[in-house]
């Protein structure tokens, strides 16, 4: 009796999510399968009347042959790198400071919150005038402290183009970051802050020895998804440089876009699709695995 109403349960729970599997399985799944495969065949727009056919490898060969795919795998593991690390100590940091009792606690931590309600390509537009070479705010602040003597073309450049398309990208994505860090930091107990505050503990060795480690599950969540979000990083970058200068910020996703929508070949646009997809998927295994490793 008891294994028939277990069954039952068993059966009435498969019941139940099987609908939202559908959903997710045709919505989420099959275009990522159907994307997969589209990056094995010879399929361009032009070309599209006479159907599709298989080339094996031939659209992963080509852009490894031309070096495009390794250009952009390339940049886009410097520009996540860069983001990502950026965003986890200066949330962190900027968490710490704004969870203390400071004048203006509110309205700094509103203040804060600005850049997440910008939308993206608003946020894009405002960094390209605030970069600007003649008028923009960024070149008349450096030279009136005495850091540059002449103005200096951002995303014209192609030693500065990535790192200015990271500022941006770093200011659109830290808001978010901010408040999940701020978040675990005030689910921390304040007893053991005074404990050790009793015992003589400093601000430094509260921060490293009660902070950082209790905050360890928190950070782990923010940094896989700020890879995520850094990974698909499409319309800021679009926006203000398009790829260029020569390629300087073409990152996979704007490798894909192009090949997709400005060469009109839907075959490597989709390889280059696949790579991005496993180089996240790839990272994420690893990490969760790392993670889950040192636990132990």
């Amino acid at each position: 009796m008891v294994t028939r109403l277990r069954v039952r349960d068993e059966f009435f729970g498969l019941a139940l999510i099987l609908p939202a599997s559908l959903i997710v399985g045709a919505l989420i799944f099959l275009p990522v399968a159907q994307s997969v495969a589209m990056g094995f065949v010879d399929y361009t727009l032009r070309r599209n009347q006479d159907g599709v056919s298989w080339n094996n490898f031939a659209n992963f060969v080509y852009l490894i042959e031309t070096g495009e795919l390794w250009n952009s795998w390339r940049i886009t593991l410097l520009f996540v790198i860069g983001v990502v690390t950026a965003l986890i100590v200066a949330a962190v940091a900027m968490a710490i400071a704004l969870n203390q009792r400071i004048p203006g606690q509110r309205l700094l931590r509103s203040v804060v919150l600005l850049p997440w309600v910008t939308p993206t390509m608003i946020a894009a537009l405002l960094w390209m005038w605030i970069l600007q070479p003649q008028y923009g705010v960024a070149n008349f602040l450096l030279r009136r402290v005495g850091m540059i003597e002449q103005p200096i073309s951002w995303l014209a450049s192609i030693q500065w183009a990535l790192p200015s398309v990271m500022v941006a990208s770093f200011w659109r994505q830290f808001p978010f970051v901010f408040i999940v860090v701020l978040a675990g930091l005030q689910s921390i107990p304040v007893e053991l802050y005074e404990s050790a505050m009793i015992d003589g503990a400093g601000f430094s060795r509260r921060v490293f020895s009660i902070t950082i480690p209790l905050l360890r599950n928190v950070i782990r969540v923010v940094i896989l998804m700020s890879v995520i979000q850094s990974f698909r990083q499409f319309p800021l970058v679009w926006t203000m440089t398009g790829g260029g200068p020569i390629d300087a910020t073409e990152t996979l996703a704007v490798l894909s876009y192009k090949q997709s929508f400005v060469n009109l070949n839907f075959g490597r646009g989709s390889a280059v699709a696949t790579v991005w997809l496993v180089t996240v998927l790839v990272f994420s295994v690893l990490f969760t695995r790392l993670v889950r490793t040192r636990e132990y």
